[in-house]
C-alpha cells in the first residue's frame, strides 16, 4: 500500500515539475508514441491532451513540410547519438504557426533505448525580431546605396590599431576594395592614401580620438584602376566598448570633381586678378605720366615747351615710372618696403639739391594692402613732396610715416613760404583728394607757419 503511494506521489510530482517550465515538453516511447505532456505544450499546439497522449509524433503533430519530427529523433533510437537540438516552424491546431526550437535526449534502461525527451520552446518572437533586422538591414543597404556618400563602422582600439567593421556598397566602390578585402588586411587601405597626404592624416585624427568630437580630413588616394581620387571622410564617435575601444561611425565622399572645379576656379581667379592688374597698370601709367607726356607733346608742337621745362617733365614722368614698378613688383605687398625704394630714389634725384629731407618711418607692423592702395599712397607722398619742391621755396621737408594702433599716419610738411590764404585747387590737390578716397582714408592741409604740412590718415580695421 505504502508503494503504491509512493509511486502515485512521485507521479504527481513528475507532472508538477512539467508544469512549470516554460517550454513544452514531452516524453515518447521506442515507437515514438506520446505517454506525457505538460500544460505548455497544450498551450503552444493549441491542443487538447487526449488528442496528444497515445498517438504517434508523426500524426499528432503537424509541420511546415513533409518531415516530421520522428525522423529526426529517430537517430536517438537507434543509438546513433545521445541528444540532438534543431529549429523549425510548428503548425498549431488552428492552422497558425510558430518557430520553435528542440532539444531531445533519450533515455536509456539498461543500455536499452526506451524513449526521448522533448523540450520544445517557442521562439518566435526572436524570429520576427531577426526578421525585422533582416529587412530593416536590408533597408538599410538599399538607403545607403542611394546615397552620393559611402558609410562606415570604424573600430579603434586603444593600442591604436583599428578595423573596418562595416562598408557600405558605395564606400567599396570609392575605394574600389571590398569589405572582406579590407577586413582581411586593413593595410591595403593605407597603401592606397598618397604618400603626401599619409602623415597628416595618421596625425590630424588625434585631437578627435582624444576629446571623442567630430573628425574630418581630405586626402588622396590610388586605386586598383589607377584613378587619382580625393576622398573627403568625417566620422563621429558611436560606442564605447568594454574594452575601451571605440567604434567610429562616419561617411566617405569622393569630392575629386569638386577638388577639379575648385583648381579650374582658382586658376580663373588668378587670370582675372592678373587681368584687372593690367588693366590697373595700363590706367595707372595713362593716368600718370601717360597724359603728362600727351600734355607735354601737345605744347611742344605749339612750341610752348622750353628744353628745361621738358626735362622737368619727363624727370617726374620717370619718378613716376619707378613708382608704378616698385608698386606692382613688391609682392609682400607692403607699403614699408614700397616707401624704402620711394626715399632712396628721392634722395638720389635731389643729392645736388640745398633742401634737407628729413625721414621718419615707422611702418614695421604696418598690415598689408593690395597694391592698388599702396600706389594711391605713394603717388600722394609724390605729388605732396613734388608741390614743396615746386612752389615752397623751402630747406627742409619732413616726411614721416607711423602705424600705431591701427592706424596709419603721414605727413609732409616743410617750412616754406607756405600756402595761399585761398587754396587754389588744382589737378594735382584734386588726384590726391581722390586717391585718399579710393584707399579709404582722409587728406587734411594745413599752413604751419612756416611752411605748408599734408597729413594722410588710414583707419585699419581690427
Amino acid at each position: 500500500m505504502t508503494d503504491k503511494c509512493s509511486h502515485c506521489i512521485d507521479h504527481q510530482l513528475l507532472q508538477s515539475i512539467f508544469d512549470t517550465t516554460d517550454a513544452a515538453l514531452f516524453y515518447i516511447d521506442q515507437h515514438g508514441i506520446i505517454n506525457r505532456v505538460n500544460q505548455r505544450m497544450l498551450e503552444i499546439f493549441h491542443i487538447t491532451e487526449a488528442q496528444l497522449l497515445g498517438q504517434h509524433i508523426a500524426t499528432a503533430i503537424r509541420f511546415d513540410d513533409q518531415h516530421n519530427d520522428f525522423s529526426c529523433l529517430h537517430g536517438l533510437l537507434e543509438n546513433k547519438e545521445d541528444t540532438t537540438e534543431y529549429t523549425r516552424t510548428y503548425q498549431r491546431a488552428d492552422g497558425t504557426e510558430f518557430w520553435g526550437h528542440i532539444k531531445a535526449r533519450r533515455i536509456l534502461k539498461k543500455d536499452i533505448p526506451e524513449g526521448i525527451v522533448c523540450l520544445i520552446t517557442d521562439i518566435s518572437p526572436q524570429k520576427q525580431i531577426e526578421a525585422d533586422l533582416l529587412q530593416a538591414n536590408m533597408s538599410f543597404n538599399l538607403m545607403s546605396d542611394t546615397l552620393p556618400c559611402g558609410l562606415y563602422d570604424y573600430r579603434l582600439y586603444p593600442d591604436g590599431k583599428g578595423d573596418y567593421e562595416y562598408l557600405s556598397k558605395r564606400a567599396e566602390d570609392i575605394f574600389e576594395l571590398s569589405f572582406a578585402e579590407i577586413s582581411a588586411d586593413i593595410a591595403k587601405f593605407y597603401q592606397q592614401i598618397h604618400p603626401e597626404d599619409l602623415p597628416e592624416l595618421l596625425n590630424k585624427d588625434k585631437p578627435a580620438i582624444k576629446n571623442n568630437t567630430l573628425f574630418t580630413t581630405e586626402f588622396r588616394i590610388s586605386t586598383r584602376s589607377g584613378q587619382l581620387k580625393w576622398i573627403k571622410l568625417s566620422a563621429l564617435p558611436n560606442r564605447t566598448y568594454a574594452d575601451k575601444s571605440v567604434l567610429w561611425s562616419g561617411y566617405i565622399l569622393d569630392v575629386t570633381k569638386q577638388k577639379e572645379l575648385e583648381k579650374d576656379l582658382l586658376e580663373l581667379t588668378v587670370a582675372h586678378r592678373i587681368s584687372l592688374e593690367h588693366e590697373r597698370i595700363m590706367e595707372d601709367l595713362h593716368d600718370g605720366f601717360g597724359s603728362q607726356l600727351s600734355s607735354a607733346g601737345l605744347m611742344a608742337q605749339k612750341g610752348r615747351l622750353s628744353n628745361p621745362q621738358m626735362a622737368n617733365i619727363l624727370q617726374e614722368c620717370m619718378e613716376d615710372l619707378h613708382i608704378v614698378v616698385d608698386t606692382f613688383a613688391n609682392h609682400e605687398k607692403n607699403l614699408h618696403t614700397s616707401l624704402v625704394n620711394f626715399k632712396y630714389r628721392t634722395e638720389q634725384r635731389n643729392a645736388n639739391s640745398a633742401i634737407a629731407f628729413h625721414w621718419n618711418i615707422q611702418l614695421n607692423t604696418v598690415p598689408s594692402l593690395d597694391s592698388r592702395s599702396i600706389l594711391h599712397i605713394m603717388r600722394i607722398i609724390q605729388e605732396a613732396i613734388n608741390n614743396a619742391l615746386k612752389h615752397a621755396q623751402p630747406n627742409n621737408i619732413y616726411i614721416a610715416a607711423i602705424y600705431s594702433q591701427a592706424e596709419l599716419m603721414i605727413t609732409i610738411k616743410d617750412d616754406g613760404i607756405g600756402m595761399p590764404d585761398v587754396l587754389q585747387s588744382g589737378r594735382g590737390l584734386r588726384n590726391m583728394k581722390k586717391r585718399s578716397l579710393e584707399v579709404g582714408g582722409s587728406l587734411h592741409f594745413e599752413n604751419t607757419h612756416p611752411g605748408t604740412q599734408i597729413c594722410f590718415i588710414l583707419q585699419y580695421a581690427i
